[in-house]
């Protein structure tokens, strides 16, 4: 138990010196969304690419498709990397929609996925709503009609 406290106080005060303030964590949020939407749209895609696969490759997807984007790759804290996913993949579903042709003016929230279609669906803000599927083996998205 002796040696256990000064760990628990080591860690504890680690901690304390990598957390931000609210304010520190949304201007971290805030510039991780600027950056998303200023970056190209094959960051977009890549990240879409990344959206459907299991968490252990999906995270290791996201940082290969990151390291495209300079703020991303040198980011250091998840106050940044989590928004700047997250705006990313919606960008990826927008950006997928109209390289096919597809009208959708924005996507504000992620899709849900449909069990019965097994297909994810996705909401567009002007009211248009798209059935979408992952293909693992190609690494692929595609719409269902």
């Amino acid at each position: 138990m002796k040696k256990l406290l000064p760990i628990i106080i080591a860690s504890g005060c680690l901690a304390a010196c990598t957390t931000h303030t609210s304010t520190e964590s949304t201007v971290l949020k805030e510039a991780a969304i600027a950056d998303a939407r200023k970056a190209d749209k094959e960051i977009h895609l890549g990240f879409l690419k990344c959206y459907a696969l299991p968490s252990s490759d999906k995270d290791n997807c996201q940082r290969i498709v990151g390291k495209n984007h300079a703020r991303y790759e040198g980011a250091s804290s998840w106050d940044y990397i989590r928004p700047f996913r997250y705006e990313s993949e919606r960008l990826g579903f927008l950006a997928f929609l109209t390289t096919k042709d597809k009208s959708c003016e924005a996507v504000s929230e992620g899709p849900r996925f449909d069990k019965e279609t097994n297909a994810f669906n996705v909401r567009c803000d002007s009211g248009e709503h798209y059935a979408m599927q992952f293909d693992r083996k190609e690494l692929q998205w595609q719409l269902v009609e």
